[in-house]
């Protein structure tokens, strides 16, 4: 299963949005997941923007979505949020979670400094169901679910082996190399979900670690 949030305030294009990926999934042969949407319910309110940005997070973190598409504009919201601010504030938080931003002025969205032009698609062919254009984005969304998953699920697994064997091990039998892999898997990690502070970091005070690892480094270096 795979599910895809969505954020728009225009009931019509959330249905043709659900439509044009249906319906361009449903025709390619390498796509064999099965399909589901997840809508957010928008709300002009001071605290909304803090309360769906806190839902996303959630969302990401429990594997509730795998992507998520943003309509640029969101009039409706007009001074309390925009699309771009969501887009900007995973790619600040979780850099490589998927996001599609959908905008009919593709051209001028895609000269913004904060977002990344290949996460910007055309509203208007997107919309167009069944067409090459609206195919072709429809399944660039799927490969970059696919890449997302599998990266994850990699990181996810290495972490907690790494983990466990850290944990199996005792007080006196500390690995700095083992501790540091997995600082810097927890690292590569927080790029894909939001982790809290790690076993390691509870068990370890790990900045203290990492300076500790600078030093040896940097003797080694006098050494050789």
């Amino acid at each position: 299963m795979v599910r895809i949030g969505i954020i728009d305030d225009n009931d019509y294009e959330l249905d043709d949005i659900r439509a044009a990926i249906f319906t361009s999934w449903k025709k390619s042969s390498e796509i064999a997941e099965e399909l589901d949407f997840r809508t957010y319910s928008l709300e002009k309110t001071l605290d909304f923007k803090e309360k769906l940005e806190a839902e996303l997070l959630s969302d990401i973190e429990r594997r509730e979505i795998q992507s998520l598409i943003v309509d640029y504009k969101l009039d409706s919201l007009r001074k309390v949020l925009a699309g771009k601010d969501i887009v900007e504030y995973l790619r600040d938080m979780v850099p490589a979670f998927p996001v599609v931003i959908l905008t009919n002025a593709p051209a001028g969205s895609k000269q913004e400094a904060e977002i990344d032009p290949d996460k910007v698609y055309d509203k208007h062919e997107f919309l167009r169901i069944g067409s090459n254009e609206s195919d072709e984005m429809s399944l660039k969304i799927y490969l970059n679910i696919k890449r997302y998953i599998k990266r994850r699920t990699e990181l996810e697994a290495s972490l907690s082996a790494a983990l466990n064997e850290l944990s199996s091990r005792p007080g006196a039998d500390i690995d700095v190399t083992l501790l540091s892999n997995i600082s810097e898997t927890e690292v590569d990690l927080s790029k894909y979900v939001p982790i809290d502070k790690s076993l390691a970091e509870k068990a370890f005070d790990l900045s203290e670690l990492k300076g500790l690892i600078e030093e040896i480094s940097k003797l080694e270096s006098r050494l050789e």
